[in-house]
């Protein structure tokens, strides 16, 4: 596997089982996240089952003959009420297809965790024997390391006129070894988290400028199928409306699931509510006796409050990892005292 009298190659293996026992605590915690969200979404679909089935059987009870449908026929108000009870139903359809569709990808990223954790295997056999193999390179090198510095960034070998290093300063070398292992790690974590967060900023970005041509649409005043010539034209804006939301919400989902990464790993906690139901809450002010114009801006004021959250958690995480690229900056410092050379990390 490797010689203990080769240094570069041991602690090249040692940061390496360091940085794999990181990854194997990221990927478990993420599973645990995802486990959750699997039970919420098995609740979510039955309970907008439940919804579809109720709508549908109130659809089909307006359609059917009856004492009572012929009265409302005559006052007008049957036909009023079978297109909204059709709107209602149309709109769990929605609800239900969404639930099933954030399922699948979540069983899916399920399925991708479970792979990448197998393909680490027993991560900590792993770290158990690199700890005794690291005593052994204490005993074996002490007094006699040096480095060769080869460029690479997880490099910490010594040149050849540093001066010998005492078993407890190789041991402290191989900490710092572990250590930044783990920094450079929760580096790329914070890095996925801002990623995600970027991802979503643009998205609601795009979203606010769909909603904000859509608060005009004064033409199309109901979702129940009033038309005055340009309706076509307004229900495509809708639809593409719905259809930002949609994505907005299965990005706030991704970007919640990095923030849980960041809390388990301790790296730091970003307390965030109910952001993912923005489709869901545009959805049921479709079916309210507002205007398409008010139901529009509730969805465009919801959509600026994430804006202003999500910048709120960009900065924190940056704010971070400026912190964590500060503490692997320190350790190379702290390494090149130890072996008496300063190099570039």
């Amino acid at each position: 596997m490797f010689d203990l009298n080769d240094n570069e190659a041991f602690q090249r293996h040692l940061s390496r089982v360091a940085e794999a026992r990181r990854e194997h605590s990221r990927l478990v915690t993420r599973r645990a996240t995802l486990e959750a969200d699997l039970e919420t979404a098995a609740e979510d679909i039955k309970a907008r089952r439940e919804q579809l089935v109720k709508e549908h059987e109130d659809v089909t009870k307006l359609e059917s003959f009856s004492l009572s449908r012929v009265f409302n026929s005559m006052r007008g108000e049957r036909d009023e009420e079978l297109r909204r009870e059709m709107a209602e139903r149309e709109t769990a359809r929605l609800a239900l297809l969404a639930a099933e569709e954030h399922q699948r990808e979540t069983l899916q990223e399920l399925v991708l965790v479970d792979d990448r954790l197998a393909a680490l295997g027993d991560v900590e056999a792993d770290w158990a024997e690199a700890i005794e193999a690291r005593q052994r390179w204490v005993e074996v090198t002490s007094g006699q390391l040096r480095t060769r510095d080869n460029g690479s960034a997880d490099s910490a070998t010594v040149p050849a006129a540093a001066p010998e290093l005492s078993e407890a300063g190789t041991a402290q070398l191989a900490e710092l070894i572990e250590r930044r292992a783990v920094v450079e790690s929760d580096l790329r974590e914070v890095d996925e988290a801002l990623a995600a967060a970027h991802l979503l900023a643009a998205k609601l970005a795009h979203t606010a400028a769909v909603l904000g041509s859509g608060q005009s649409w004064a033409a199309y005043q109901s979702w129940l199928g009033e038309d005055s010539g340009t309706g076509s034209y307004d229900r495509d804006k809708l639809d593409e409306a719905a259809t930002a939301l949609r994505d907005v919400d299965g990005l706030v989902t991704l970007l919640r699931r990095e923030l849980d990464d960041l809390a388990r790993l301790d790296i730091i906690k970003i307390e965030v509510g109910e952001w993912d139901r923005t489709f869901d809450s545009f959805l049921h002010h479709l079916l309210q006796d507002e205007s398409i114009e008010d139901k529009v801006k509730a969805a465009a004021e919801k959509v600026a409050q994430l804006r202003v959250e999500i910048s709120r958690v960009i900065s924190l995480v940056v704010v971070q990892g400026q912190r964590l690229v500060t503490e692997a900056n320190d350790l190379v410092a702290t390494r090149d005292a130890l072996v008496g050379q300063t190099t570039t990390a």
